[in-house]
C-alpha cells in the first residue's frame, strides 16, 4: 500500500512539475505552440461542437486553420467565439472558409471537406496594455468552438478532424497552412511558430448515453490524458468533460480528486478495471445525477 501511495505521488508530481516547468519559461526562450482540437460525440443527424484550444510559451498574436474532416460523415456548420479579451474589446478579426463539397467519393484529404481560416486578436500590441489583451502564455485557452452536423447516413464509429496544410479559401491566393505568431517580450516581435497538433476523434454512436467509465475526454480510450483532462478541470480552469458521468471515475456520484486517482490506480498501478462500463461503451448501470451531454 505505501508503495502504491509513492507511486501516486510521484505520478501527481510528475504531472504538476512538468505544468510548472512549461510556467517558468521566460519570454526570448525558443517559441512554442501547441493547437489541438477536443473531441466529442454525437448521434446521426445530430450535431457537435469541436473546441479549438491552444497553448503557447508567449502571448497568441494570431492563429492561421487549415483542417480537413470526414464530408461523408460530417458537414460544417459555423463557429463561434469561446476566448473573451480581457479589456471586453471584439477581436480584431476572424474568418472561416469551409467546403463541405462532397462530390469525389471517399475522404482524400483537403480537395472536399475543408476548413481554412485565421484569427487575429489585436492587430497592433505594441504596448503593455494592448499586449495584456492577447490569450496568456502556458495556458490551455480554448479559441473557438466549430460547429458540426452529423449527416443523418452516417455510419458508427470514430470521424477524425485534422490539422492538414493546403486547404483552398475562395478568393485568395495560396494554400492555407497552420500555423501561429507569437509575441516576444524580450525581442518585441512577432514570430510565426508551426505548432504541434493534435487533431479532434469524434465517436459517431447510436446513443449518447453510452460511454466508458473514466474517459473524461471522450477520445474513445482510457489513458493518462483522461487524468491530465480531469485534473485541469478541477484545478486550472479547464473544460468540463463533455460526459460527466464518464469522468466520475470511481462511480460515487461526483467528480473530484478521488477520480483522476481512480484511474492512475486502475491504470498504472494494479487496481483493476474501474466500475462499469470499464470495457466497451455502454449505459450507467449505476443511475445518478450526472448525465452525457452534447
Amino acid at each position: 500500500m505505501k508503495s502504491s501511495y509513492c507511486t501516486f505521488s510521484l505520478t501527481i508530481l510528475g504531472i504538476f512539475t512538468l505544468a510548472g516547468l512549461l510556467a517558468s519559461q521566460t519570454p526570448g526562450d525558443e517559441l512554442i505552440a501547441t493547437a489541438k482540437l477536443l473531441g466529442g460525440r454525437a448521434l446521426p443527424g445530430g450535431t457537435v461542437k469541436v473546441p479549438l484550444v491552444v497553448n503557447a510559451n508567449s502571448e497568441l498574436q494570431a492563429i492561421a486553420l487549415s483542417l480537413d474532416f470526414d464530408e461523408e460523415v460530417l458537414e460544417y456548420t459555423g463557429w463561434e467565439k469561446v476566448y473573451q479579451r480581457p479589456d471586453g474589446e471584439a477581436w480584431f478579426t476572424g474568418i472561416i472558409h469551409a467546403d463541405n463539397a462532397n462530390q469525389t467519393p471517399g475522404n482524400g484529404g483537403v480537395d472536399e471537406g475543408s476548413i481554412a481560416g485565421g484569427i487575429i486578436f489585436n492587430e497592433k500590441p505594441d504596448s503593455p496594455e494592448v499586449r495584456a489583451t492577447l490569450p496568456p502564455r502556458n495556458v490551455d485557452n480554448t479559441i473557438i468552438n466549430l460547429k458540426f452536423k452529423v449527416r443523418p447516413d452516417a455510419p458508427t464509429g470514430d470521424t477524425v478532424i485534422s490539422f492538414l496544410d493546403g486547404a483552398h479559401p475562395p478568393q485568395v491566393g495560396g494554400l492555407a497552412k497552420n500555423k501561429v505568431v507569437l509575441e516576444d517580450k524580450v525581442l518585441l516581435d512577432r514570430f510565426d511558430v508551426i505548432p504541434v497538433t493534435i487533431g479532434g476523434r469524434i465517436q459517431i454512436v447510436g446513443d449518447l448515453s453510452l460511454f466508458v467509465r473514466g474517459d473524461s475526454d471522450q477520445n474513445g480510450t482510457l489513458e493518462l490524458s483522461d487524468i491530465v483532462f480531469t485534473l485541469a478541470f478541477l484545478y486550472l480552469g479547464g473544460e468540463s468533460s463533455p460526459c460527466p458521468d464518464a469522468a466520475d471515475a470511481n462511480d460515487d456520484g461526483f467528480i473530484d480528486i478521488a477520480d483522476p486517482v481512480a484511474t492512475i490506480n486502475s491504470l498504472f498501478l494494479g487496481a483493476g478495471l474501474l466500475p462499469r462500463p470499464n470495457a466497451t461503451p455502454e449505459a450507467d448501470p449505476t443511475p445518478d445525477l450526472l448525465e452525457c451531454f452534447q
